[in-house]
């Protein structure tokens, strides 16, 4: 499935991030996050939580490209970190 560029695509004078992502973004901004590596699937795992964010949050914040693929994974990111929390 390809990007809605209009929801994604962004230039410096245009871009308008919407509600969910500056949600997310501010989530992140002040969140201690663990400093093992963190199994987002059978597949994916994140070696580097700092450095995921961080790469990811840049990429919503620039100026072009394909940007839903990254928001995804942030939220699925997320969802790990409260589950685990909860466990806790």
């Amino acid at each position: 499935m390809g990007c809605n560029y209009n929801l994604w695509l962004s230039n410096d004078n245009l871009y308008q991030m919407g509600p969910e992502q500056r949600e997310l973004i501010s989530y992140f901004q002040n969140k201690d996050l663990p400093k093992h590596p963190i199994k987002l699937s059978d597949w994916e795992t994140i070696i580097d939580p700092k450095k995921f964010v961080n790469s990811h949050i840049d990429i919503l914040k620039g100026n072009s490209g394909c940007k839903k693929p990254y928001y995804d994974r942030l939220v699925r990111f997320k969802n790990v970190l409260i589950d685990i929390n909860r466990t806790s």
